[in-house]
This record gives structure tokens, C-alpha cells and sequence, in this order.
């Protein structure tokens, strides 16, 4: 409780003692709500009893309805019906649809996240790392449902975070085949001009340059995921009060506009170094270290940090999408803690050992 209390305390006295002038109760608030709920969360958990085959079979299911909200929706076009839960759609990019977000990225985002929870659970379940093969076999349809909302979501995020989650499988006994499949699904892809495959691509190339104006021009979308961070990190200085303490509300929007092509005035963004930037370093390295420290996993070192920096970092303390990363990571934890206590508790009572776990 400590590490958010602090929180939600720097986020609410850094802007009404340096910058009253900014002060926006319902943005902070806002903020704070989210910081609260997850401490609600955290203190429930343990009086729900909650079993974990229940668990999985909820992360399952809830991968399944993404992918068949989906596939509905690509009825809808194909046959020129009215598309269901239809938001931001463009009729340019028919194919791009959200499922049961608000975006097709942020449904790449929630769904990579189930699966990542999926998987973590179902080696808890068999006490040991399950193969890419074995698991397939197992748990066919949950792939298959995976598989279409990542590839067929139109989304350039979703191409990304499939790499992610395949990352859990490279290891020194697979890698060589594991790369090889990579690298002949990357080719079949760009083969046949897959343009998510090719909006990755191009956008990496830009970035690497570092230059703003080529990100822009290359993907805007893309870009708006990255600028308003490094613009942050641009205005920001530890050497002055403000860079502890922050500019104040609304000091981003006020700015980025001006900074970023092909914005309007009022456009906000920068994930955590938003916070940095309005609210101060202090509140920005609580932010950071309590997330991360929640989000990492010791097994999957790699794969747990991108995922963090793709659903945390860049999105921010407002986003749906970020607590639910935090809050699914805990409750792996949570049940991984448990389910180690009990196996421990039995071989102690194996042995002739009465123990309470």
C-alpha cells in the first residue's frame, strides 16, 4: 500500500503547492482512482478463494470471445452489413477492427496479456515449462483464437507482441528451430506483402534514425506511440525544482502540439514520462519501480520487461490496458506463490511432517 499511497500523494500536493494555477481535481482523481482500485484488488484476492482452474479457464475464454467478437465483425464487411461494437474504424482500412476494445491495438494488448497469463498458468499447472508443441496439442482452439485476433486484427501492435510471446520459447534447446520458424513466417509474410509485417518493419527503420519527421511521414499512428515520450523526456530537467516536482496539469497538451506533426492543440500523451513531465521524477520513479517490480518475472526476464514497456511505460497511469497487465501480474504471482506453498506444504507432509499452509 505504501509505494501507491505515495503515489496518489505526489500526484495530488506536487501540482497544488507548485503549480495551483494547473490544479484539475478530476484528472487527478482519475489518476488516483485506478491507483486505489488495484489496492482494493490486491487486498481482496486472498478472501476470494478464487481456484486457479477457474482462473484459466476465465483468461481462455475471454481470449476465445476476442476472437470470435473479431471474426463476426469480418462477416460484417465481408457481407456489407452494419459491423457490431464497431469504434475507430476507418472505411480506408476496412480489415482494422477492434473486437471488444476500443482499437484493434489495444485488442492485441489485452489479448497478448491473456495469453502471456495463460501460458505462465499452465506451467504452474503442470509443474514445468510446457513446449510450444505440447501446448498447441493441448490447447488447440485457445491458439487458434490467439493466432486470428493477432493476425488478422490488422494491427501492427499485434505483430509486434506475437514476437513477444514467442520469446518464452527461445531457449538454448529450441532456439535454433524456434528461429527458423520465425524467420520462415517473417519471409511468408512479407512475401505476400502482409502490411501489418510491413508497417513494423518500416516504422523500426525509422525510429532508428531517431528523427521525428521521418517517424511521422513513415506511420503516424506508430509514431504517436513513441514522440510523446521522447518529447517528455526532451522538456524534462533534474536540475531544476520543476523536474522533481513537475510543470503542473495539462502542461504536455499545452506543449505537444507544438513539438509533434500532425497533432491538434490539446493532444496529450507520453505514458510514465508524462508523469515525469507534469508531476515531477519523484512520482514517475515510484510509478515505475512498483509496475515493474509487479509486472517482472524472473523466469522470463525479456519477455515480462517488453511486455511492460509495450502495456505500461508508453501508455501510461489513465490506461485500462496498463492496470490490467498489473493486476493479471499479480494474480499469476499471486496463485504461482500459492500453488508453490501447497506443493511445498505436501512433500513436508509426505514425509511425516504436520504443517498449516
Amino acid at each position: 500500500d505504501v509505494p501507491i499511497i505515495s503515489l496518489c500523494f505526489c500526484l495530488i500536493c506536487f501540482p497544488l503547492f507548485t503549480h495551483p494555477e494547473t490544479m484539475r481535481w478530476s484528472t487527478i482523481l482519475y489518476s488516483c482512482m485506478f491507483c486505489l482500485f488495484f489496492v482494493s484488488y490486491a487486498h481482496i484476492l486472498p478472501y476470494s478463494r478464487l481456484p486457479i482452474d477457474k482462473y484459466v479457464n476465465l483468461l481462455g475464454r475471454l481470449i476465445v470471445a476476442f476472437s470470435i467478437v473479431l471474426v463476426l465483425q469480418q462477416i460484417c464487411v465481408l457481407f456489407g452489413l452494419p459491423v457490431i461494437n464497431l469504434s475507430n474504424y476507418d472505411p480506408d482500412t476496412p480489415w482494422k477492427l477492434n473486437s471488444l476494445s476500443s482499437e484493434p491495438s489495444h485488442s492485441a494488448r489485452f489479448v497478448a496479456i491473456l495469453m502471456y497469463s495463460y501460458l505462465w498458468m499452465q506451467d504452474l499447472l503442470f509443474g514445468r515449462q510446457v513446449g510450444l508443441g505440447e501446448s498447441v496439442k493441448k490447447h488447440t482452439g485457445i491458439w487458434l483464437a490467439f493466432f486470428w485476433v493477432m493476425l488478422t486484427s490488422g494491427s501492427g501492435t499485434a505483430i509486434m507482441l506475437l514476437g513477444i510471446i514467442f520469446l518464452r520459447y527461445i531457449n538454448g534447446r529450441y532456439v535454433l528451430r524456434t528461429t527458423l520458424l520465425a524467420v520462415l513466417l517473417m519471409f511468408v509474410l512479407h512475401t505476400v506483402e502482409y502490411e501489418p509485417i510491413e508497417r513494423v518493419y518500416r516504422f523500426f527503420m525509422a525510429a532508428i534514425t531517431f528523427d521525428k519527421n521521418e517517424m511521422v511521414n513513415v506511420d503516424h499512428s506508430a509514431s504517436l506511440r513513441l514522440l510523446p515520450s521522447i518529447t517528455c523526456i526532451e522538456h524534462s530537467d533534474l536540475t531544476t525544482l520543476n523536474g522533481w516536482t513537475g510543470h503542473g496539469v495539462d502542461y504536455a497538451s499545452n506543449m505537444l502540439y507544438t513539438e509533434i506533426p500532425g497533432v491538434k492543440e490539446g493532444y496529450s500523451g507520453g505514458g510514465y514520462l508524462l508523469i515525469a513531465l507534469e508531476y515531477g521524477f519523484i512520482p514517475f520513479l515510484i510509478i515505475t519501480c512498483f509496475t515493474l517490480g509487479i509486472c517482472y518475472h524472473k523466469k522470463y526476464k525479456l519477455q515480462s520487461v517488453l511486455l511492460w514497456l509495450t502495456c505500461c511505460l508508453i501508455l501510461g497511469i489513465n490506461m485500462q490496458i496498463a492496470w490490467a497487465f498489473i493486476i493479471f501480474s499479480y494474480t499469476n504471482k499471486y496463485f504461482e506463490h500459492n500453488l508453490c506453498s501447497y506443493r511445498w506444504g505436501q512433500r513436508v507432509a509426505d514425509r511425516g511432517y504436520l504443517i498449516r499452509v
